[in-house]
C-alpha cells in the first residue's frame, strides 16, 4: 500500500539531496532510509558518510579491500564488480524511495534471491 500524506511527497522530494552530492562529486555507497535523519519541520538530512568518497565526473569508484557492504541496497554493477559510481548511489536512492512508499515492505523475493545469489558468488573474490 502506498502512501498518499503529503508529507511523504515532501520527504521524496527533499531527498533530491542526492543531486546535490553528486554536484559535490560525492559517491555515498550506503543511501538507505537507515541513514537518513528527520529534523524539524520534516527536514531530512542524509546521514553516515562513513563509506563516501569523492569521486570526479565519470569516475568509478573500486571497492578493492574485502569488509561488509549493504548489498540489498547496492546496484548490481557494485555486487559483481564492486564498482560504486553516481549512478550506483541512483540505485540506491531508488531502493530508498521503495522503502519510503512501502513503509519498509521487503523487495520482491525473486529479486532478493537473484542479488542474494550474486552477492554470494562475488564474495568468494
Amino acid at each position: 500500500m502506498f502512501c498518499k500524506d503529503s508529507s511523504v511527497i515532501k520527504c521524496l522530494v527533499s531527498l533530491a539531496f542526492q543531486e546535490y552530492l553528486t554536484s559535490l562529486d560525492i559517491v555515498h555507497r550506503d543511501l538507505a532510509c537507515r541513514n537518513i535523519l528527520i529534523g524539524e519541520n520534516k527536514s531530512l538530512k542524509i546521514s553516515d558518510f562513513g563509506m563516501s568518497r569523492v569521486v570526479s565526473g565519470d569516475d568509478i569508484y573500486v571497492k578493492t579491500t574485502k569488509g561488509r557492504l549493504p548489498w540489498k541496497w547496492m546496484a548490481i554493477e557494485s555486487i559483481i564488480n564492486r564498482e560504486f559510481t553516481h549512478s550506483s548511489d541512483v540505485w540506491s536512492y531508488g531502493v530508498t524511495l521503495w522503502e519510503i512508499a512501502t513503509l519498509g515492505k521487503e523487495e520482491q523475493s525473486w529479486l532478493a534471491n537473484f542479488k542474494k545469489g550474486l552477492y554470494q558468488h562475488c564474495s568468494k573474490f
